[in-house]
């Protein structure tokens, strides 16, 4: 409406007539454009209130042998770190495979602080910490069967009852390329439940892009109406600042303005997985 008075105002001025028709073109492109992206991500988000539609993650039991594939430094706690603190307080066995070095911005050995510190704080021993050492964004040029066949060691030799990963649809090339190697690997090892977890989806995801705890956490609409099983686990509060607190010895990501807003939007009443299609 804004816009479209301002539009007839300068038509009436004969603005146009003096700047020629570039402007008219320039205008009528910017609203194209606009009206081309509120109708791409918007509907993709849910409201709060369907939270309620969604069946519940079983809480995680003493004695159960969970294993997490990490992309990155951050990504455990950013998609999981609820989970993970409620496993270790149930006596559950932790072992989360950090995959690449998370090297592209921020030095290695910071970054492998950062998940140590991170981990720790969640309640993961640093014997229970893999390093696999993967050049942060390689792993599209990594061939698939080196992927499956580091992965398929790694889950002979612990054993799991529960392996997390990410979801398939992931918008980070990392995420994807080790969705699909252990989707692989997770074909010969039948028996283990598994679930994927999303990080990266369009801008929309999470919605809205902000801290806020008392939020709910939501899967992405397109995602829903692909008949994905998804499940939420809800965090105590006393499991939601053990997260935040986890979050926050992620030093080096938290100073990027944009990844900021990112890691923060997952501070919420909630975690989400899915089941594999």
């Amino acid at each position: 409406m804004y816009l479209a008075a301002i539009f007839s105002k300068l038509i009436k001025m004969n603005y146009f007539k003096k700047k020629r028709s570039g402007l008219l073109f320039s205008l009528i492109f910017i609203c194209l454009a606009g009206v081309t992206f509120f109708f791409w991500a918007v509907p993709d988000v849910l409201g709060q209130q369907y939270i309620k539609q969604l069946d519940y993650l079983p809480s995680p039991q003493a004695g159960e042998k969970i294993l997490i594939f990490s992309p990155h430094p951050d990504d455990e706690t950013i998609a999981l770190g609820g989970y993970i603190a409620s496993a270790c307080q149930a006596g559950a066995e932790v072992e989360i495979v950090l995959v690449t070095d998370g090297s592209k911005f921020v030095n290695k050995d910071i970054r492998y602080q950062e998940f140590e510190n991170a981990c720790r704080l969640l309640g993961v021993p640093a014997d229970n910490l893999v390093f696999l050492g993967f050049k942060d964004g390689s792993l599209q040029s990594v061939p698939l069967t080196r992927l499956v066949d580091s992965f398929n060691l790694l889950i002979n030799e612990f054993a799991p009852d529960i392996v997390f990963y990410p979801h398939h649809k992931d918008a980070h090339d990392d995420h994807a390329a080790i969705s699909r190697a252990v989707g692989q690997s997770l074909k010969v090892s039948p028996g283990i439940r598994c679930y994927e977890y999303l990080v990266h989806y369009r801008i929309f995801f999470p919605q809205p892009r902000v801290y806020n705890s008392n939020l709910y956490l939501l899967p992405p609409l397109t995602l829903v109406n692909e008949d994905q099983n998804w499940l939420r686990f809800d965090l105590s509060e006393g499991v939601l600042e053990q997260k935040t607190r986890a979050l926050e010895a992620y030093e080096s990501q938290l100073k990027n303005p944009f990844l900021k807003p990112l890691i923060q939007s997952f501070i919420r009443q909630n975690e989400l997985v899915c089941l594999p299609n």
